[in-house]
């Protein structure tokens, strides 16, 4: 208990003889010592580094998966919205080939009423032409007839 109470009375003191001993322990092996402490510091600098590089090369990956996900599902987005407009282009065309059977079916059907047409403008025609004789020979006749009765 004395030398306890002796310890409070004076800590300087025994923080001195602790440096002391500090020091006495550095010179015995103080250059080994200084270079081990100075060999932990540089790997305790380098695992900082690549503690650093690692959550930073974790949160890339990170940045990079969320990346490929929002990548492939706009691709997936694109194959089916290729898909729709496939189906719609095909449609199209479906609609285009009716329309162009109809197209033809039209034109056959126009050339065939201007064929019939034009018969019945041209057998009009033969037929204005030969009530135009008939009258012209009726009347050329009946005036022959009234000269001469």
């Amino acid at each position: 208990m004395q030398e306890l109470d002796r310890l409070k009375r004076n800590p300087s003191r025994i923080e001195e003889e602790i440096k002391n001993l500090h020091d006495k322990i550095l010179e015995v092996g103080g250059d080994k010592l200084q270079a081990q402490k100075s060999k932990v510091d540089q790997i305790k600098e380098q695992i900082v580094i690549a503690n650093e590089w690692i959550t930073e090369s974790q949160a890339a990956k990170l940045k990079m998966e969320r990346d490929i996900t929002k990548l492939e599902d706009s691709l997936s987005e694109g194959k089916s919205k290729l898909q729709e407009l496939d189906n719609e282009i095909q449609q199209f065309k479906k609609a285009i080939e009716q329309k162009e059977i109809t197209i033809c079916s039209i034109r056959a059907t126009f050339d065939e009423t201007k064929t019939v047409f034009i018969q019945i403008n041209i057998n009009s025609v033969i037929l204005t032409i030969n009530l135009l004789l008939i009258n012209f020979l009726y009347l050329g006749i009946g005036k022959e007839k009234r000269e001469f009765g």
